[in-house]
């Protein structure tokens, strides 16, 4: 009677090899999936501002009132892009060097509305439409996503046509080595500014489909546009570069430039 071959089984020391292989591969994924989110996110953070404003700018068009996409961090929330409707063309009773977001968007672009009937005013609060938080910080929790400094050495500094007179600067920041994002707003921000604990930044846009800032030089509404320097703040990204989404004024149009 032929006697059968004995089965034989893994030794311990293939095992342990083989668990020691899986792990390297499952370290090695884990660390692309990591960097490559934070390039990731610096994408789709980019495209939803882009598109939130292009829906401020059908809105306002469509529903005849200005509509303002503010940008803003209060006190050390999360950063946050609202879309916001003011039933009312006239804001010149609003310091925008001086804002209270303490209460929230639509209590700090409140309006007068005077019955047309009675003439009794009524204080309303505007509408905040849509916010998205732009995820920014220094963990994988927090978003892969900071600020770059556009003073910084070797950023774009010429922009072509239509955004050459728009100047890549944010002069209260020194400007830091050009792999060296940062957290704070008004760094990566040209239009940003600090009032009442908040660091914020606001674009109007009209019921005619122009654009204007509310938030930036010693004349906002005459402001060529605006910038924000976006980073990843994973190794990857500061590798690959930074991104600036530029905004031009009076037209509205935006573009994204990188490196």
């Amino acid at each position: 009677m032929p006697v059968r071959p004995r089965s034989r089984g893994f030794t311990m020391i293939e095992v342990l090899t083989v668990i020691a292989i899986l792990g390297v591969m499952a370290a090695l994924a884990s660390t692309a999936i990591f960097y490559g989110m934070g390039r990731a996110r610096v994408s789709n953070t980019l495209f939803d501002l882009s598109a939130l404003m292009s829906v401020a700018q059908l809105r306002a068009i469509s529903h005849g009132t200005p509509h303002y996409l503010v940008i803003y961090r209060l006190n050390q929330t999360r950063l946050r892009a609202s879309l916001v409707e003011r039933q009312t063309p006239d804001d010149s009773d609003i310091d925008w060097g001086n804002l209270d977001l303490s209460d929230g968007l639509g209590a700090a672009l409140a309006y007068n509305e005077t019955d047309p009937d009675t003439g009794v005013v009524t204080l309303r609060n505007a509408i905040e439409r849509d916010t998205i938080t732009l995820a920014s910080g220094s963990g994988p929790d927090e978003g892969g996503i900071n600020f770059l400094d556009p003073d910084a050495e070797g950023v774009i500094r010429d922009l072509p046509a239509p955004f050459s007179a728009i100047k890549p600067t944010t002069p209260l920041f020194n400007p830091p080595a050009l792999n060296e994002p940062t957290t704070e707003l008004l760094a990566g921000c040209t239009f940003c500014i600090n009032g009442n604990g908040a660091d914020y930044g606001v674009i109007r846009f009209n019921a005619d489909g122009t654009v204007t800032m509310r938030t930036g030089g010693a004349n906002p509404t005459r402001e060529p546009g605006g910038v924000l320097s976006f980073m990843s703040n994973t190794a990857e990204g500061k590798d690959v570069g930074y991104k600036l989404l530029v905004i031009s004024t009076p037209a509205g149009v935006t573009r994204v430039f990188s490196p």
